[in-house]
């Protein structure tokens, strides 16, 4: 059973984040695939967006989203919820790097594979944190309370 006190309106604005993610996510991949001014535009722009985004999303997260009520629901995964939110910070500084390569990069193949690199670095992060994040809320949420069956 899906047990949840969670502000529905976080959750859904969570959603949402996540979706926008993988738009950025796959718009970074195609603008990073061939070295032009034109695309060192978009990457910057892109990047900027998605610096924005992860901020508003982590706190979505960590302040009104779900960590809190799954340390209340189960307090023996706070040392996970604690690992994922240090890796916000993490992923938060990724991207800060990677925006500051782009300040002094120009559209040679060379930058174009060092921001590709970083970036791809980056995603890969981003999915195995992922990945341990919906293994937490479903943890935490899915619940059976042996009613049903």
């Amino acid at each position: 059973m899906f047990t949840s006190t969670a502000d529905a309106p976080v959750l859904l604005d969570i959603h949402h984040e996540h979706e926008r993610l993988e738009v950025l996510f796959a718009e970074l991949k195609w603008a990073l695939l061939k070295p032009s001014v034109a695309h060192l535009a978009i990457i910057r722009e892109l990047m900027d967006e998605l610096a924005a985004l992860l901020a508003d999303h982590f706190a979505h997260e960590e302040q009104g989203g779900y960590f809190d009520e799954l340390v209340d629901l189960n307090p023996a995964v706070s040392p996970r919820v604690e690992r994922l939110q240090a890796q916000h910070r993490q992923m938060l500084a990724s991207v800060q790097n990677i925006n500051r390569q782009l300040r002094h990069a120009d559209n040679t193949p060379l930058w174009f594979a060092v921001l590709r690199t970083a970036f791809n670095d980056f995603v890969q992060t981003c999915e195995a944190h992922q990945h341990e994040e919906n293994s937490l809320m479903q943890e935490g949420y899915l619940r059976d309370d042996g009613e049903g069956d």
